[in-house]
């Protein structure tokens, strides 16, 4: 189906000056239906739809570009393929009564009259009359479709004898019409109303996704093709000038773009209604009032009028708003440019918006009026930094970038507003904390605004984990917030925002009581910062999470998650945020797809202000089923994007926790001197009496340097100094209620005493973890440690009866990691081998089993295959685990055989 009209693909067209001047013979060459433009998109259920002879009167209406023409000619080939006649006319001004039935006698190529005379010759110019022409169709029989495309173009008298076609037309002759507007002149409501007649309008005519897809023909990537449709907006010749102009690769459209509106679209509109619609179109979005405010009284029904806007103009807001098609708006403010605009329309708009909290909206239009002072004053009169809590980050980012650098000089609240991006975007320059007290510090005591806005930043940079725990940075911020709500009464939104920011500070820092209380009374500011009272509820899940409550966790997330989405449409932070909380509380319930669906990447939260908890619970969920699925290499991939990623953006605490995280995952695939290096390296710890310090690091961080030095430990064999960690890490966990943590800490005593050969710690380190597991459902340590686990649960005797339905919940984690299969199908001489494998080199499995020693080597490539593992000691691990073979490895007791 065409995309263009007739003017981008020309077609021929039978004119009755030509008819007169020829003598009466069929001129097939110029009575052809036109043909489909090079690459049309084939819409033939549509045409099949309209097909006129399924009716008296079929009428395709639409504006410009909207693909009426070849529509309208697809329907005609379909009559003809199935044996009608078609008489084609495509209108214009001078086609009068006289010549619209010449033309249609002409090209029906009815006999002469019996008086000799042709009908449509100069000698008889208007004589052939209607009446006549219906019963030359009649007495033919045929199906006939007098087919007119731009009808709009007809003068009156012609488009009265369409209607009497139409009304007094021989059952065999059927209409078919396209226009952008069907002339008074025409009767079209009642043979619709009588079921005789059927109106295709825009909806009709617009793209759909899918047939978006079928014209480009695979020639744009899926994420392109969707925001080209987007633009589109199903527009077809939008579509057509975005692939024939090159937009799919720049975004934007050619000046062929331009030259199509103003040629085609707003062809034959009056200069005023030209200016009006030009000044209309400034308006990226408005709202009734607005738009008669700015523009008069009267205003949206004259725009509503307009025939070249039909389908043009989108509701917006369940139709209490309205904006022009992308492609409209763009050429007209082009043609407003062209015109000498002087910009005082921009302003009006900008302050008509700003008056609504249209913030970033007013201040685009701002600049278009080249006026940086005003856009500055907008973002200052609605809050600045507190745009934040009303319109989310995303607004507060799009914001500040537009105000031009001399502009925000002048502003002291606006450059606080500046360093609230920054905290937000994770860009943390030297002396930020500085920066944000000593802005114009010397006028807060009469500046209540001032005041309030310090306080905001203090939340945001806190939150954002801008400095360390227990830094002095740390240390004045809580001190001069502190003294500030002391001393002031400072509006809701203001301490709401610093409540939701000291929230966060707690969670991270271990504080969970402290956590729940802020966040909860950040509630009691819904009304003054709802944005910030949705992020407190994403907190108080989070919260919970640590401490153990999973399902109430689960339940407060899921309630802000629906939230954000009902309220917050737009601002994708919120549910962002509560997917990487939401994806990790599945993890730990060891419910991996659903975690799987849900875990953002860093790339999406880079942004959206999301703090160190954040990042470390996508990054964690991200690895962790990289390594589920056997893809170890992904997974040190992720951690070093992201590690690239919290360089970049200063992110100190974030770069800390990857560090740690980074050995334990190097540990895990046997790289423990890499390991061990990236730990001397990046200054972690070298007193493991500071590794379960919650002083001086948050309890995110304390998880992952305890976890990743005790596997440090266990690498290299010294057993004992592992247990005194997880002793430490167990004990600070259980004193700060961090119920995960001290899961984590239990699975890893655990482990490190089945190491060790000590039964009774590694058992009581099991029980311990089931009384977890049975008050939390978190079993995901349990998996990272399945074989230990297994082991040490064949070897218990009884388990207290309260926690028997743990231990079926944890041998069933530990069949789902272990694919619920214990045969490996060892052949007879790698059992042989792997029999010698923990305690002899191969040198000496050699000389014990009679072969080379790189036949040894061969072999044990594939018993690492068989095993799932990379190296010797994960392979006799794993082989005990199995019970594989009975000869050979270290039994629980310490005892070995040969």
């Amino acid at each position: 189906m065409a995309l263009t009209e007739q003017n981008v693909v020309p077609v021929s067209r039978v004119s009755v000056a030509s008819a007169r001047e020829a003598p009466f013979r069929v001129l097939p060459e110029k009575t052809v239906i036109p043909d489909p433009p090079a690459g049309a998109l084939n819409r033939h259920e549509l045409a099949e739809r309209l097909n006129p002879v399924k009716r008296r009167l079929t009428v395709i209406v639409a504006p410009g570009g909207f693909g009426k023409t070849t529509l309208l000619a697809d329907c005609c080939r379909i009559t003809v393929a199935n044996g009608g006649q078609v008489i084609w006319l495509s209108a214009d001004e001078e086609d009068d009564a006289d010549r619209v039935v010449a033309h249609c006698a002409y090209a029906a190529n009815l006999p002469p009259r019996v008086d000799g005379s042709t009908p449509g010759t100069p000698q008889t110019p208007g004589i052939y009359g209607l009446d006549s022409l219906l019963d030359g169709i009649r007495s033919n029989g045929r199906r006939w479709v007098v087919a007119v495309d731009e009808l709009e173009r007809l003068p009156d008298s012609g488009a009265r004898v369409i209607d009497h076609l139409v009304w007094r037309g021989p059952a065999n002759l059927h209409v078919a019409l396209a226009c952008r507007e069907v002339p008074r002149s025409i009767d079209v409501a009642t043979p619709v109303a009588e079921g005789r007649g059927i109106v295709a309008g825009v909806e009709d005519l617009r793209f759909t996704l899918a047939e978006f897809g079928a014209f480009f023909d695979g020639g744009v990537s899926r994420e392109q093709l969707r925001r080209l449709w987007a633009e589109a907006e199903g527009w077809p010749i939008a579509a057509c000038l975005q692939r024939n102009t090159g937009a799919t690769a720049s975004g934007d459209l050619s000046a062929l773009s331009h030259n199509w509106v103003a040629a085609r679209l707003m062809r034959g509109l009056a200069a005023s209604d030209r200016r009006f619609l030009v000044e209309a179109a400034c308006f990226e979005w408005a709202d009734v009032q607005m738009f008669e405010q700015v523009m008069g009284p009267g205003s949206v029904e004259r725009l509503r009028r307009l025939p070249v806007l039909q389908g043009l103009v989108q509701g917006v807001d369940g139709g209490a708003s309205f904006r022009l098609h992308a492609l409209v708006r763009r050429h007209a403010l082009h043609e407003l440019r062209l015109l000498g605009d002087d910009g005082e329309l921009h302003r009006r708009i900008a302050r008509a918006l700003a008056s609504r909290g249209r913030t970033v909206d007013a201040m685009r239009h701002a600049l278009d009026a080249n006026d940086g002072d005003l856009a500055a004053d907008i973002l200052d009169d609605a809050g600045a930094v507190r745009l934040v809590l009303r319109d989310g980050v995303r607004g507060l980012q799009d914001a500040v970038a537009l105000v031009p650098e001399d502009a925000m000089r002048r502003h002291p609240r606006l450059r606080l507003a500046l360093h609230a991006v920054g905290m937000i975007n994770a860009e943390f320059p030297r002396g930020i904390v500085d920066g944000i007290w000593s802005t114009h510090a010397e006028q807060d005591d009469g500046d209540h605004e001032l005041q309030a806005d310090r306080l905001i930043l203090s939340g945001l940079l806190l939150m954002c984990s801008c400095a360390p725990i227990g830094s002095r940075e740390v240390a004045s911020v809580i001190e001069a917030s502190d003294r500030l709500l002391a001393e002031h009464r400072l509006e809701p939104l203001a301490v709401g925002g610093f409540h939701y920011g000291h929230a966060v500070f707690n969670y991270q820092q271990g504080d969970l009581a402290a956590a729940l209380g802020d966040a909860r009374r950040v509630s009691g500011f819904a009304d003054a910062c709802p944005s910030a009272a949705l992020s407190a509820k994403i907190v108080e899940g989070a919260t919970l999470f640590a401490r153990g409550d999973l399902q109430e966790s689960e339940a407060v997330l899921a309630s802000a998650q629906r939230a954000a989405q009902r309220d917050f449409t737009g601002h994708e932070s919120p549910e962002l945020i509560c997917n990487a909380f939401s994806a990790e509380a599945s993890l730990e319930a060891n419910r991996v797809t659903l975690a799987g669906r849900r875990a953002p990447t860093v790339a999406q939260l880079a942004g959206v202000g999301a703090w160190l908890d954040v990042y470390a619970s996508a990054v964690d969920v991200r690895v962790e089923l990289a390594f589920r699925e056997g893809a170890s290499d992904r997974a040190l991939k992720i951690l070093e994007d992201a590690w690239t990623f919290a360089r970049s953006r200063h992110l100190a605490t974030f770069v800390r926790w990857l560090a740690a995280v980074r050995v334990s995952a190097l540990v895990r695939v046997g790289k423990a001197h890499e390991a061990a290096g990236v730990w001397r390296e990046e200054g972690l710890p070298a007193d493991d009496a500071a590794l379960a310090d919650l002083e001086c690091q948050g309890w995110r961080e304390m998880e992952a340097v305890c976890g990743a030095r005790v596997r440090l430990l266990v690498a290299a064999e010294r057993h004992g100094e592992a247990l005194e960690v997880t002793r430490a890490y167990a004990a600070r966990a259980r004193h700060a209620g961090l119920v995960r943590s001290e899961s984590w800490a239990t699975a890893l005593a655990m482990h490190a005493a089945w190491l060790a050969g000590d039964v009774v710690t590694a058992q009581e380190a099991l029980i311990e973890h089931l009384r977890i597991l049975k008050r939390s459902g978190f079993s995901r340590a349990l998996a990272e440690h399945a074989e230990a686990a297994m082991a040490i649960l064949h070897g218990l005797d009884t388990v207290p009866a309260e926690l028997n339905a743990a231990k079926e919940t944890a041998l069933s984690v530990i069949g789902s990691v272990r694919g619920d299969s214990l045969e490996v199908d060892l052949t007879p001489r790698e059992t042989q081998i792997l029999a010698h494998l923990h305690h002899a080199s191969n040198k000496e499995i050699a000389q014990a089993v009679g072969m080379t020693e790189n036949g040894v080597r061969y072999h044990l490539k594939s018993i690492f295959r068989k095993l799932g593992v990379r190296d010797r000691r994960a392979a006799a691990d794993k082989a005990r685990s199995l019970d594989l073979p009975p000869p050979g490895g270290r039994t629980l007791n310490g005892s070995g055989t040969r």
